[in-house]
């Protein structure tokens, strides 16, 4: 018996092992069409069915073929290939139109700017450092797939909360980096660093949805907040309104520590005029400086001189002020309206106090 057929490339459906089937698969696909044709083969019955049938023939006659389909030839056929060849090529490529699509849409992340602020050292030190605020930030646009460039990071550093946001130096930047550039998303720690009065806030907050642009507040009782929704702006309201309370309480208890320490004559800022540092807490009146207090308040008060023509008369004796600076005309009017140098009457005068006419010759109250 003579062996078997060489089965020759077949381009179109899948590879088929060399059994007897396949090899009449082959001859008789070849010699379609021609004179001396032979009779159809079983093969070209299938072809006049249904693409599935045909499939499903094949996997019944031809269980040691191989079950996978390689996707390669049924891309780029034309007149050779059946319908369902072309569908499932067309399938592909939109396919792989929609996953390009889909990838580029992916790779375009919305842009964010930071906004880091500290307003003294005892906040770096107490976690809050700009460092620590900064990192906290790229973690969360990482995480959010945000695009947070190093320029788009905004930092204040030694200034006050009570200061409004677009009057600080990196607010005022950030803002016009905001309205120029179409940002969409500003990212910050913690809501202090940004506001704690509640009509800068919601003032803020709504100037900011007007163009499309949300807060995300990351470090909020151990969650985030932002206000992309009606529920986000409602507890960012709530919680402005507790931030401003706090600042209101932490400024009376400040008030009041402040009285006590000078009714008691204790130290309570840096160097003031007229008075002279015991140790570190405890104050005494410098009698010396007393006296030049005494002598302004009487030009002023009694003789009706100006803050200007005090300066000038008191820069021309030669006399300096407590670090050895000029006087100016606010310098001599602060010093006259100081209520605290009537604290000097719990203190036991020099012999010479007195004898001047314009000693005690005003009163405090």
């Amino acid at each position: 018996m003579s062996g078997p057929t060489e089965q020759p490339d077949y381009p179109c459906g899948p590879i088929q092992n060399g059994t007897e089937n396949s090899v009449h698969v082959s001859v008789g696909f070849l010699h379609e069409g021609s004179e001396n044709s032979v009779q159809p083969t079983e093969f070209e019955k299938l072809r006049n069915t249904h693409p599935s049938d045909s499939l499903n023939s094949g996997a019944v006659h031809h269980s040691d073929a191989p079950s996978e389909r390689i996707i390669g030839q049924g891309v780029g056929l034309q007149h050779d290939c059946n319908e369902s060849v072309i569908i499932n090529s067309r399938k592909i490529k939109m396919k792989c139109m929609l996953t390009k699509k889909h990838t580029e849409n992916n790779g375009r992340k919305e842009r964010a700017v930071a906004y880091v602020r500290v307003s003294s050292k005892k906040q770096a030190e107490e976690g809050v450092s700009i460092p620590a605020q900064t990192d906290k930030c790229k973690a969360y646009a990482l995480f959010r797939t945000l695009g947070l460039a190093p320029d788009d990071i905004f930092i204040d550093d030694g200034v006050s909360a009570a200061t409004h946001l677009w009057s600080r130096p990196a607010g005022r930047r950030m803002r016009e980096v905001i309205y120029q550039e179409r940002i969409g998303h500003i990212i910050v720690l913690k809501m202090d660093r940004l506001f704690r009065d509640v009509q800068d806030c919601l003032s803020t907050v709504d100037e900011l949805a007007g163009f499309g642009v949300d807060i995300h507040i990351l470090d909020q009782n151990g969650g985030t907040l932002d206000t992309s929704t009606s529920m986000g702006r409602f507890f960012l309201t709530v919680i402005a309104s507790l931030a401003e309370l706090e600042r209101g309480q932490i400024s009376e208890r400040t008030k009041i520590a402040m009285k006590h320490l000078k009714d008691n004559a204790r130290v309570f800022t840096g160097p003031v005029f007229g008075w002279d540092r015991v140790d570190a807490q405890k104050l005494r009146p410098n009698w010396l400086e007393q006296d030049k207090i005494d002598y302004m308040r009487h030009r002023h008060y009694v003789q009706n001189w100006s803050g200007n023509k005090i300066a000038k008369h008191m820069n021309d004796m030669g006399i300096r002020g407590k670090m050895g600076g000029t006087w100016s005309s606010s310098s001599v009017l602060r010093t006259c309206r100081y209520h605290f140098h009537e604290n000097r009457n719990m203190f036991t005068a020099p012999q010479w106090w007195g004898k001047e006419p314009y000693h005690d010759s005003v009163s405090f109250s």
